[in-house]
């Protein structure tokens, strides 16, 4: 748990809200890129199946989310993705709290 916030794991649910802030996290990038980020693609579909086939967590303040984190299994390990946190929350620790999560899964998995 952060200043305001508590992290959890990401439910199917919370899919759409999590695309969404996936897509304003990136469009907030310092500098445009060509070609743009996939992840300004991402969709409640696509986040849900990256759930479902993997897992992530998620930072939420007053039922809003303020930062996720989706992650796979890959090569015996965990590859983290969508890494994002909402614009007006960066600088309090989110994304480090998230790769924590992360880490933990990580360790966690039966071939850790």
């Amino acid at each position: 748990m952060g200043p305001g916030y508590a992290l959890r794991a990401l439910r199917g649910t919370d899919a759409a809200a999590a695309a969404a802030l996936i897509r304003e996290a990136f469009a907030q990038m310092s500098a445009p890129v060509d070609p743009p980020p996939s992840a300004l693609r991402e969709t409640e579909a696509t986040v849900a199946a990256g759930i479902a086939g993997g897992g992530g967590a998620c930072a939420e303040a007053a039922g809003l989310l303020v930062g996720v984190v989706l992650w796979t299994g890959q090569d015996g390990g965990l590859y983290i993705g969508r890494l994002s946190v909402r614009p007006g929350w960066r600088g309090r620790g989110i994304a480090r709290a998230l790769v924590a999560e992360a880490e933990a899964e990580a360790r966690s998995a039966p071939n850790a």
